[in-house]
């Protein structure tokens, strides 16, 4: 027994030590909706901690257009020259260079959406403060972190992202009318916290990330341009629902299912971490065996992840909303179907797809995914029959319809699982 522990352990080892790190890192940000987000619903109000959600919610797409793809690239080709710190550079400096120019970019798209959506306008400083999130996200070593497989710096970031939010939220944030100052807070705690891990990637790991090369720009895009149809339809997906509900609907429906949405994404964290933490690993081994197994696996943590959240919703609800949003409860319960099959969609994009070679399928996924939910969201606005239940019924249909073509694609193309 001991033995076959033993050679589980070698086997798994790098697996094994990054997943602890990345457990570390989503247990850190477990813990920040449980400290913040009772005390600003409670000091600053549902419909102002809507306001926020809203803002963040459409910054998110900023954030998102930044990546547009290359944060799928990069890790893979860091991971594939980790023999030349030289070549890891210029990766990192091509990665910051096309993530800044699209954060700039992006600037001009958000004055123009703000001037075009009535909604938007009236939370127009909250969207300027949260819009510092993207230029952390342009300058943020994660990837590369990633691609080189020491996930223990993205704990040190992350730390230090909650620490840096936490304290001048409590300090500053006493009444409602301060709620403006919330996401300005945690962007800047996030940009800080980005120069930390900048400053760990010079010094520690000697890594510039000011070696600038056409070439590997150049390559980077072209890499990237695969991706970015997909990588659009991904953040839609994810985001579009929490848009819908704040636009459509009204903070306080947006509110109710954000609460709904953060349970059931915490209770994805199994997946997230393997993804993460598996992704390079498959990159370079390609080994079908694990590969296999770690489905079997991800299937185990997924169901045990969704029974977590059928018996811990009505406490979740009740502590996070801080008693004033408990229409959640039904809601997250249904979501809880959503956790199973986002913990096994997550492991069968990335980390397999994409990892052994075939990120078409991957794109392909994503995109048959998007394009049935605007079609659906086109028809439930134009006949008027929006609501939170008709969302919820639809998130759990496009998790659906990815999982059976991954599945498809993953026994074709890879024969796994």
């Amino acid at each position: 027994m001991i033995a076959l522990l033993k050679n589980i352990f070698a086997q798994y080892r790098t697996i094994l030590k990054n997943s602890f790190f990345l457990t570390v890192v989503h247990g850190v940000k477990l813990l920040l909706p449980f400290v913040a987000m009772p005390y600003i619903i409670r000091v600053c109000g549902v419909e102002n901690y809507g306001k926020i959600i809203l803002a963040q919610t459409v910054i998110i797409y900023f954030v998102a257009f930044v990546n547009l793809g290359v944060t799928i690239v990069a890790p893979k080709e860091v991971a594939n020259n980790l023999h030349s710190l030289q070549k890891i550079s210029k990766i990192t400096s091509a990665l910051m260079m096309i993530r800044l120019a699209f954060a700039f970019i992006g600037i001009a798209f958000l004055f123009l959406i703000v001037c075009f959506v009535p909604q938007l306008q009236s939370i127009a400083m909250l969207l300027v403060f949260a819009y510092v999130t993207v230029f952390a996200e342009a300058l943020s070593p994660h990837v590369i972190f990633q691609g080189i497989e020491k996930m223990q710096n993205i704990t040190l970031i992350n730390i230090c992202a909650v620490a840096f939010y936490i304290f001048p939220l409590f300090l500053f944030v006493k009444d409602a009318s301060d709620y403006v100052w919330v996401p300005l807070f945690q962007s800047l705690a996030t940009l800080i916290s980005v120069l930390v891990g900048i400053i760990f990637l010079q010094i520690k790991y000697h890594i510039s990330m000011f070696m600038f090369s056409l070439n590997s720009t150049v390559d980077m895009i072209k890499k990237s341009s695969v991706f970015m149809v997909s990588w659009i339809a991904a953040n839609l997906n994810t985001n579009i629902f929490r848009l819908l509900a704040g636009l459509a609907l009204g903070v306080q429906e947006l509110a109710v299912l954000d609460i709904a949405q953060k349970i059931t994404e915490t209770a994805s964290i199994p997946a997230n971490i393997v993804e993460q933490a598996i992704f390079p690993f498959n990159a370079r081994k390609k080994d079908k065996l694990i590969a296999r197994q770690m489905f079997w696996i991800m299937l185990i943590f997924s169901c045990a992840c969704a029974g977590v959240v059928m018996l811990g919703t009505p406490f979740a609800v009740r502590f996070l909303g801080a008693g004033e949003l408990n229409a959640a409860i039904p809601i997250t319960c249904y979501l809880s179907i959503k956790v199973v099959l986002a913990g096994l969609n997550s492991y069968l994009g990335i980390p397999l797809l994409v990892a052994f070679g075939y990120p078409e399928p991957y794109n392909r996924s994503i995109i048959l995914s998007s394009a049935l939910m605007l079609l659906v969201c086109i028809m439930l606005l134009f006949f008027n029959i929006l609501s939170l239940s008709m969302l919820v019924v639809l998130i759990i249909v496009c998790e659906i319809v990815i999982f059976v073509a991954r599945l498809y694609y993953c026994r074709k193309f890879i024969n796994v699982p």
